[in-house]
């Protein structure tokens, strides 16, 4: 728990843009509303179930919208992240990784059809 951070308030959910930009950005709309988060030491946003719909329905959501009008979070097996990186980085595919609640995400635009993808 951060130094701020009441010893009663549960963190159960984590979230962060790998890239600093949009982290950056993702953050100072948090501080702009004044919700009560906690910053984790790789930068990510620790916050309590009441506000999930507030912070990944609302901000976290505008900042892929302003990466990708159409977009998409891919899924996957911890094992399978590699093929997914592999994959995009061979294919050029545009991407941002995302780590919700130590799960990684791959944001990319809505006109892939991964499901199609030969990994």
């Amino acid at each position: 728990m951060g130094p701020h951070e009441p010893s009663t308030m549960r963190r159960s959910n984590s979230f962060r843009f790998c890239d600093e930009k949009l982290q950056d950005q993702l953050l100072r709309l948090v501080k702009e509303m004044n919700l009560p988060i906690s910053v984790g030491q790789r930068g990510d946003i620790r916050y309590p179930n009441r506000l999930v719909l507030l912070i990944e329905n609302e901000l976290i959501s505008s900042l892929r919208y302003q990466m990708f009008p159409k977009w998409q979070i891919i899924t996957c097996p911890r094992n399978w992240i590699t093929r997914y990186r592999t994959y995009i980085f061979k294919h050029k595919v545009p991407c941002v990784e995302e780590v919700a609640s130590g799960k990684v995400w791959f944001l990319v635009p809505g006109r892939f059809r991964p499901h199609q993808w030969k990994l």
